[in-house]
């Protein structure tokens, strides 16, 4: 009885940790992601989009949260975290 109760434990327990692992491993790539797109619009170089000042900024700090937005909901229906 007392295996049985420790298996029991050892696979609650590993089951947890899967889920933690899946949930970090989620975020980490989301993170990643919003960071590349950061990267792109910090290089040096000319495209119209660069030159709109203010505007340009909002615009791009609204689509990375409208994509935060929308990965966090498709996570949330495959139950990622």
């Amino acid at each position: 009885m007392i295996v049985g109760a420790f298996g029991l434990f050892t696979t609650h327990t590993g089951q947890r940790t899967t889920q933690s692992m899946r949930s970090l491993t989620f975020f980490t790539r989301l993170l990643g992601s919003l960071g590349l797109v950061a990267g792109v619009f910090g290089m040096n170089f000319e495209v119209e989009l660069f030159q709109s000042g203010a505007w340009g900024f909002g615009i791009v700090v609204g689509l990375m949260v409208a994509a935060i937005g929308i990965a966090m909901a498709f996570g949330r229906a495959r139950h990622w975290y």
